[in-house]
């Protein structure tokens, strides 16, 4: 604890503040604060009480690097209080400070050690990529037989987990700027294009609904577009035979995928995001889709949802917040 008064000279210390940065009260007694600052611009933001007429808004916490005697820097969560009289007059500050050095060791060797997980996921994803597809193409050439069909699903449900596990490391760091901006419309139209031949072979239809105008929003098309395609390959794993996957875009900014299928557990709704979570187990699948989708629209600042339709069947619905003009 360290006490300055309005000049922000230091006018009080306790043994704790003198363990932590290695001064002796008398060597910093009537000195300015600025000696225990590691960058002078830090000293400079917090200001002095010249300016400060009334200490409504007295407690103030942020984190700060401060300097040592010998020089060592350390980081502070400090907690800052301004003292004033009894008309209300600031007169000086009240800082406490507590040396987390050790916390913020941890939590850099967490994220070392979390770049070093995701880096060796996708080297390892990568790396099986092509024999997954040079098997897949030698199963097929053995023949069209019920033998070797159940191999080659095995083979696609393998290479599907793998570019879902691709698709997590690549949201690492993904950042949406007012200068990103994007027509959910066409977005939406682009992937029920380039997945209207597998509905059609699955005996079921696509349809694009809503809204016909543009729909702008702060977006990056790729990882929307790989959220889309989640939300339809997972309707149309859950949904019957000669029905219809609608993809429905909203003039407020929203996407729903709804499919005409066995409706999410009521218990599972509030789940259904999580990694590795598959609400059906008999029905195949990596359990990262939908976790995907949920990283995309969090980065993008928007919400997800999942319902039941009035005919029974289940509707994911995305909603963006208002764009934001470029600047």
């Amino acid at each position: 604890m360290v006490m300055s008064n309005a000049h922000r000279e230091i006018v009080l210390s306790n043994p704790g503040f003198n363990n932590i940065f290695g001064y002796d009260p008398d060597d910093v007694i009537g000195g300015r604060t600025d000696v225990l600052y590691a960058h002078n611009e830090d000293y400079e933001k917090i200001g002095g009480l010249s300016e400060v007429r009334h200490a409504k808004d007295r407690a103030e916490a942020n984190n700060i690097e401060y300097k040592r005697k010998n020089g060592d820097v350390f980081p502070g969560e400090t907690v800052r209080t301004i003292m004033q009289d009894i008309g209300g007059k600031p007169l000086g500050y009240l800082s406490v400070i507590r040396d987390v050095s050790e916390r913020v060791r941890a939590e850099n060797a967490l994220r070392e050690s979390e770049r070093r997980n995701r880096e060796f996921a996708a080297d390892v994803a990568h790396e099986l990529r092509t024999p997954l597809a040079v098997l897949r193409t030698r199963l097929e050439n053995m023949g069209e037989s019920e033998r070797m069909q159940p191999l080659v699903e095995h083979v696609d449900d393998m290479s599907q987990l793998i570019s879902q596990l691709l698709a997590e490391t690549d949201l690492e760091g993904l950042s949406v700027t007012r200068d990103d901006i994007l027509d959910l419309q066409k977005v939406c139209t682009k992937v029920a294009q380039y997945f209207a031949p597998l509905v059609v072979k699955q005996h079921r239809m696509i349809e694009v609904t809503g809204t016909e105008e543009r729909v702008l929003v702060n977006g990056l098309e790729g990882p929307l577009e790989q959220a889309v395609r989640n939300l339809l390959q997972n309707a149309l794993k859950f949904s019957y035979p000669q029905t219809t996957v609608t993809i429905d875009i909203g003039a407020d900014r929203s996407v729903g995928v709804i499919n005409r299928g066995d409706p999410v557990p009521d218990d599972m709704q509030d789940k259904i995001f999580e990694r590795f979570l598959r609400a059906d187990r008999k029905v195949s699948g990596s359990g990262l889709g939908l976790s995907i989708v949920k990283r995309v629209v969090d980065a993008h600042h928007g919400t997800i949802g999942v319902r039941r339709t009035d005919d029974g069947g289940t509707e994911f619905q995305i909603h963006f917040p208002e764009c934001a003009p470029a600047d």
